[in-house]
Parts: C-alpha cells; structure tokens; sequence
C-alpha cells in the first residue's frame, strides 16, 4: 500500500473517528436531554400520582357518601311504603266514615221524616184534645155553678128545715103544755 492510499485511508479513519465522535457527541447530548426529559416525565409522573391519590382519597370520600345516601334511600323507600300503606288504611277508613255518613245522613232523613209525621200527628191530636179538653172544661165550669147553685139552694133549705124544726118544736110544746 502506498503512503498515499495509507493516508487517505487515516484521513478517511480519522474522519470517520470525528464523525463517530460526534455522532457519539449526539447521542450523549441526546442522552441528557433524554434524561431530562425523563427525569421531567418522573417529576410529571410523581405530580400525576399525587393527584390521583388525592383523586383516589376523593372518590372514596364520595363513595362512603354515595353508600350514606344509598342507604338513606333505601330508608325512605322503607318509609314511603309504610306511608302509602298508611296512606291506603286512612283511605280504606275515610270510605268506612262516609259510609257509615251517608247511613247516618239516611237515618237522620227517615228519623226527621218520623219527626215530622209525629209532629203533624201531634198538632191534630192538639187540635182535636183541645176542642175535647175546652168542652171538658165548659162542661166542668157548667157542673160546678150548678154543684154551687145547689149547694146554695141545699143551704137554704137546710135553713128552711131548722127554722121549721124550731116552729114545730114549739108548736109541740104548746100542745104538749096545753
């Protein structure tokens, strides 16, 4: 080989030592940005599990409120149907009591009714006693004047009697004396 060719051919080595060199340089340049970039994407990523930590913190927090509410419906579901069963026994009631209304609005209807009848019966039996008490009494008031008009004329005959008793008595003496 010539001094030439041995030449060119460490030229070309030594360029090419240059060229891996720098390559090399690159990639080493290329190494830390890459490094950086990770330690960026480790920074990134420990961030990122804070915050899906507190995210997890959170939904447990909204889970055990979700279970309370979940429960508490569950209970006022249980309370809602004691109500309408509640709701459906009042009901059941409110239709005995208008019921048992409408029998005792009908009772007071025929017992107004008997009421009346009673009472028109009474007025007549009023007006026909009345007409039979006023001539009782006519009839008392006649009896007792005339009771009263011979208990006067029964006095004074009974005064008539006593003087004729006292005549009679004396006109005996006188004959019995004669």
């Amino acid at each position: 080989m010539t001094e030439k060719q041995r030449d060119d051919l460490l030229l070309s080595i030594y360029e090419g030592q240059e060229k891996r060199d720098n390559m090399i340089l690159n990639i080493y340049e290329g190494q830390e940005k890459r490094d950086k970039i990770l330690l960026s994407i480790y920074e990134g990523q420990e961030k990122r599990d804070k915050i899906l930590l507190s995210i997890y913190k959170g939904q447990e927090k909204r889970d055990k409120i979700l279970l309370s509410m979940y429960e508490e419906q569950k209970q006022m579901k249980k309370q809602l149907l004691e109500l309408k069963e509640q709701l459906a026994e009042l009901s059941n009631e409110v239709i005995k009591v208008e019921k048992e209304q409408l029998e005792m609005q009908k009772d007071t209807m025929i017992v107004q009714k008997d009421v009346k009848r009673i009472h028109e019966r009474l007025i007549l039996i009023e007006e026909r006693h009345g007409a039979k008490l006023q001539a009782l009494f006519d009839a008392y008031t006649t009896t007792i004047d005339r009771f009263r008009e011979q208990n006067n004329k029964i006095t004074a005959c009974e005064k008539n009697i006593d003087k004729h008793d006292s005549r009679i008595y004396l006109l005996e003496a006188k004959v019995q004396g004669l």
